[in-house]
């Protein structure tokens, strides 16, 4: 069923993004991904093969995968993005609560206010925007008409 549920959220947001004519990520997206990708996990193009082959995927299926999740990410970005708003009171309450977590990202460094502002509205961004996706999704999924079938066992 969860499996399912992923399909239907998925189902949920090609449409949205058919609806509104959302355009795919550029190809130098992916590949800009795809580079990233080997960098930080991968290194040679012998790792990168083993890696496909391991997995049982090859490297256009891969590239089409990451070309629609850089497609949603953008269309996540652009729908709520907007409808956003960080104020200085959040980043100051989130720096309060956060200033321990703050300075070990910054090798035990003390850190000041300006200099995690920016760091802390990104985060709080994010978060943000994650709750209206996930809200939008919600309100998607009580409006759809869905219906599970049990399979028939033999």
């Amino acid at each position: 069923k969860q499996a399912a549920n992923r399909l239907i959220d998925q189902a949920l947001i090609r449409r949205e993004m058919e609806v509104a004519a959302f355009p795919q990520a550029k190809p130098e997206e992916t590949e800009q991904m795809i580079q990233q990708l080997r960098k930080q996990r991968l290194g040679s193009d012998a790792v990168y093969r083993s890696a496909l082959e391991q997995y049982g995927v090859t490297d256009a299926q891969l590239r089409r995968q990451l070309d629609r999740q850089v497609t949603v990410l953008h269309f996540i970005e652009q729908r709520f993005r907007p409808g956003v708003l960080v104020s200085e009171e959040d980043i100051q309450k989130y720096f309060e609560q956060h200033q321990a977590e703050l300075r070990q990202r910054a090798g035990d460094k003390p850190v000041t206010l300006a200099d995690a502002r920016d760091t802390i509205e990104e985060q709080l961004t994010g978060e943000r925007v994650n709750q209206q996706f996930f809200g939008w999704l919600d309100e998607e999924r009580k409006d759809a008409r869905i219906q599970y079938l049990e399979p028939e066992l033999k």
